[in-house]
Order: structure tokens, then C-alpha cells, then sequence
């Protein structure tokens, strides 16, 4: 009987990244993208008047922009801010553990 050979298909599909590390803490330095996976962040960052969150040409930059660069040039309440930010992070991450 002859031997059968199966040919597997070639796909460009690459394979899925592992999820991403949750955030335990947000600085300054933490990039925007990375704030806005958790659902409280936009409500807490329309609060201090974050400007980026309705500008059309910050989907091509939360992957770079740190919070820190942004309320440095709009002159926003980083230091509160951030504390509203972690508590409300303390929160999400609670009901994900």
C-alpha cells in the first residue's frame, strides 16, 4: 500500500501574543495605550480635561505618548491624576484575582 503524505497548508497568520502583564501601578512614564485597557481610566482622565482622548490623531499615538508628556504640555493635575488612576486600578485588579 502506498504511503499517504498530507500536505499541511502554509499560513501567514502569526501566532497570538500572550496577554499583556497587568498594570500594578501607573506613573508618569506608563504609555497611554496600556492606561486605557482598564474601563475607569477614560472617565478618570475626562475629569482632569485629558485633551488626547477626542483628538483624531491620538489613535496614532497612545502607543508612544506617556501621561507624564501630555499633562506636561496641557499643564493638568498629574500628581492627583495619578492617584485617581491607581485607586481605581487597585479596584479593577481586585475583581480580576
Amino acid at each position: 500500500m502506498p504511503k499517504i503524505i498530507k500536505k499541511t497548508k502554509k499560513t501567514s497568520k502569526k501566532p497570538e501574543k500572550p496577554d499583556k502583564e497587568p498594570l500594578y501601578l501607573i506613573d508618569r512614564d506608563t504609555v497611554l495605550s496600556r492606561i486605557m485597557e482598564y474601563p475607569l481610566a477614560e472617565d478618570i482622565l475626562h475629569k482632569y480635561n485629558f485633551p488626547c482622548l477626542s483628538c483624531p490623531m491620538a489613535k496614532f499615538e497612545l502607543e508612544t505618548l506617556t501621561l507624564g508628556q501630555v499633562s506636561g504640555a496641557y499643564g493638568l493635575d498629574l500628581e492627583n491624576m495619578l492617584k485617581d488612576l491607581n485607586t481605581a486600578l487597585k479596584v479593577y485588579t481586585k475583581k480580576e484575582s
